[in-house]
């Protein structure tokens, strides 16, 4: 019977370490799930942006350097001879005619000098009894009009003056926009502008008329003549007087043609690129390039021509093959970034919510990299080799270094820059050069705790790319102009990208909902609203939190954690005494003690309710989530030792009488959870230690040592810090440093000696009756929460 039961019992046993196995398996799975996906979708979206745009290449060649290798043609292509297409379109350029335009500015003078004149003469000669003496004189004081007395009748018959005026604007207007000229500019063709005696007229902005010859335009006299003759033609029942209206209109007739130079050349360069380039063709195996010598425009331009021609002889099956080869390149190389990854930072690997920053991250670096391979092959300001140096390659280093860590950035860097290598079909120097700033940025960015220093590290990546365009520049042998060029290019790019990056780093945090050290350093502002407040309505904890940060930060820079972090929460973490700040002991010195007329359960839970209380505070003002993490996790699941004690006190009193309950620990614990981090298992210390050390009465540095060992070794044993990453070599070094900070924070001084020639002062008692230090101070060192 007895062995049956044995054996049942180990079969149950197998059993359940079974279930345990699987369900820690499939929690392994589903953990790695999401990220996997993740990444599979960024490989997959990197193989759709590699493939846009297909036939884009990389010229590893500049006009200006020596080649490295002597290159021969594969097929036969078509070229474009540069010489002899410059060379046709200089022709073209030189059959386009000059431009002029018409100033029409003189012409609206004279017509509006015209109507003032007619309506002068109207006005006078409706007037009775003037005689013809009197209009004369009347009518033609304006100035600028020439026309004598007796030539009014000659011009405007009486009856007929609206006539005659629609005439001679229409009349005066046609000729007008034909063109006058004068005779020395017909005789000198326009002093050589028109060497073929032909030119184009720009009537309006879309309208030219061309060709016309110098010839056919009008000089002053002829535009008079031919003025008149318009007139004539179409008032010819009007009796009108030829020496009149010349009379009249030659000082309104002159020259209007002007040169418009910037329409010329317009319509030269619009000539320009209509004209067709000239190609020669190039047969397979002649000399595109030879290695030593000096690479030309044109043998440029045959290098391109030549690569777009491999490009469309290739068929379907070999682009197939090529983008299977690529894929697997990226797909081996996201392999090892993975694996880089979860060595270095683990915990990344399993946060879906940073797996998806750091692929948004690289795409957003990968996207202007390809935007820019687009332009250079599609544009003629854009050369190859300049941009190689435009390239975005520290984006995503820089802003993964401040939201996550400079482990997860190298990693990163290493992703782009090999991913963008490949775009640029396969560049080692872009690789490289990728790989310097990502190492330059994870060590510059470490610590951004200034939005100016954005600017530093922008210098610092310009700075180590210009050092590289050198390197490269003396294997290569560059032309000076080109090396410069490159240089500033670089310079520039380094700083830019830091400033992109420095745009988009508050959306970030607000998005992931990630604390970066500028955050922390705006929130260590003294001047904060809580900060205020706590200063002013509960100043023994305000007092209490700059000990504790002070604790906290020395401690956390020994074993090297955030030490800004775990300062800021500090500052924040017993905000939720606001809400009844006289009932923690730093808040009643010589006052009455509200915990006399409570029993210790209730005292346990007005003292536990500042967690929840500054959780509550903290949300409302938006503090960051490190911060309410603080707030929460700062007591752990920590005992409310006085009270606890107050109760099993009480408890055996009242045992004998029978009424009283067991009492049950658990009621008189903090609801946790446990510190989750080194930098709050350390705010839990620092925040024991510095409440126990108010009950010290002679604190030297052995009874400093004492206590401090006893408090962390008291949390240890508790299992408070079972959840934290802290070590034991770090709590050796956590230790030292709370030992060290203390004994400066409570040192003594010496007395100084009585001044005998001022008589004695009288001293006031200070009567602090029950509610004195000494009565609200816990038994057991820091673990009553009514200390702290």
């Amino acid at each position: 019977m007895q062995l049956g039961t044995s054996h049942s019992r180990e079969k149950r046993a197998r059993i359940q370490a079974r279930l345990h196995a699987r369900s820690s398996l499939l929690g392994t799975k589903s953990r790695y799930a999401v990220p996997l996906l993740l990444a599979a979708a960024m490989w997959i979206g990197v193989i759709v942006l590699l493939n846009l745009g297909e036939g884009l290449t990389h010229a590893p060649l500049t006009e200006g350097q020596r080649a490295p290798a002597t290159v021969l043609a594969q097929v036969d292509f078509e070229s474009q001879d540069m010489a002899a297409t410059e060379l046709a379109r200089r022709q073209m350029a030189e059959t386009v005619l000059p431009v002029f335009s018409i100033n029409r500015t003189p012409l609206q003078s004279s017509l509006r000098l015209f109507d003032q004149l007619v309506d002068r003469v109207i006005e006078v000669r409706a007037n009775d009894g003037t005689d013809a003496a009197d209009l004369s004189a009347e009518a033609l004081n304006l100035p600028g009009v020439t026309l004598r007395a007796t030539d009014v009748s000659g011009v405007f018959p009486a009856g007929e003056e609206e006539t005659v005026r629609r005439a001679i604007r229409d009349a005066l207007t046609g000729v007008w926009m034909h063109g006058i000229i004068s005779v020395s500019e017909r005789e000198s063709l326009f002093h050589g502008v028109t060497p073929k005696g032909k030119l184009s007229i720009r009537v309006a902005e879309e309208d030219v008329r061309s060709p016309v010859a110098i010839a056919d335009l009008y000089t002053p006299d002829e535009a008079v003549r031919a003025t008149i003759t318009r007139v004539r033609s179409r008032v010819d029942h009007v009796p009108l007087v030829d020496r009149a209206l010349q009379s009249m209109l030659r000082p309104w007739v002159q020259p209007n043609l002007m040169y418009d130079a910037a329409a010329t050349e317009s319509a030269r360069q619009n000539a320009q690129r209509q004209s067709r380039a000239v190609t020669k063709s190039v047969r397979a195996g002649s000399t595109l390039i030879t290695q030593g010598d000096r690479v030309t425009p044109q043998e440029l331009e045959d290098w391109r021509a030549h690569q777009r021609r491999l490009n469309e002889l290739q068929t379907p099956q070999d682009r197939r093959l090529q983008l299977i080869g690529r894929s697997t390149l990226l797909l081996f190389a996201l392999i090892i970034c993975c694996g880089l990854l979860q060595i270095v930072r683990p915990d990344i690997v399993q946060s879906p919510a940073h797996v998806t920053l750091l692929v948004i991250l690289s795409l957003l670096t990968l996207l202007p990299i390809k935007g820019l391979l687009y332009l250079a092959n599609t544009t003629q300001f854009l050369s190859g080799s300049l941009v190689e140096f435009m390239l975005p390659l520290a984006f995503a280093p820089i802003l993964t270094t401040i939201l996550i860590g400079p482990a997860t950035a190298v990693v990163i860097g290493v992703w782009t820059s090999f991913t963008a290598a490949v775009m640029f079909d396969n560049s080692f120097s872009i690789f490289a050069m990728g790989l310097l700033v990502t190492i330059i940025v994870a060590h510059t960015a470490r610590q951004v705790r200034k939005r100016s220093r954005m600017v530093r590290i922008g210098l610092w990546i310009g700075l180590s790319q210009m050092v590289y365009c050198l390197s490269l520049a003396v294997l290569s042998q560059l032309p000076a102009n080109l090396v410069l060029l490159q240089s500033t290019v670089a310079l520039a790019t380094g700083i830019a990208t830091a400033l992109l990056a420095l745009m988009f780093l508050p959306m970030f945090e607000s998005v992931f909902d990630i604390t970066t050290d500028i955050t922390l350093l705006e929130l260590s502002d003294m001047g904060h609203p809580l900060l205020q407040r706590l200063a002013i309505e509960a100043p023994g904890t305000y007092h209490h939190s700059l000990m504790v940060a002070h604790l906290a930060q020395a401690a956390a820079s020994d074993i090297g954690a955030n030490s800004l972090l775990v300062r800021v929460c500090a500052y924040f973490h017993d905000i939720g005494k606001l809400t009844k700040p006289e009932f923690f002991v730093e808040n009643t010195q010589f006052r009455e003690n509200p915990h006399d007329d409570l029993t210790p359960s209730m005292s346990t839970l007005v003292i536990i309710s500042h967690v929840k209380e500054g959780v509550g505070m903290a949300r409302r003002a938006k503090l960051p989530k490190p911060i309410v993490e603080a707030i929460e996790q700062h007591h752990g699941t920590g005992i409310v030792a006085y009270f606890y004690h107050r109760a099993r006190t009480q408890h055996e009193e009242h045992a004998a009488a029978g009424n009283e309950r067991d009492v049950n620990e658990e009621d008189y614990r903090y609801p946790g959870p446990k510190p989750q981090t080194r930098e709050m298992g350390i705010l839990l210390l620092a925040d024991s230690v510095e409440a126990a050390s108010r009950s010290m009465d002679k604190p030297t540095s052995s009874r400093i040592e004492h206590l401090v060992n006893e408090i962390v070794d008291s949390r240890l044993q508790d299992g408070q810090l079972d959840d934290c990453s802290l070590t034991f070599l770090e709590l050796k070094v956590i230790k030292r440093a709370f030992i060290f900070t203390l004994t400066n924070m409570l040192h003594g001084r010496v007395p100084y000696p009585k001044d005998e020639s001022r008589g004695q002062q009288p001293t006031e008692k200070v009567q602090g009756g029950d509610s004195s230090p000494e009565t609200l101070r816990p038994v057991d060192h820091g673990t009553s929460a009514v200390a702290r």
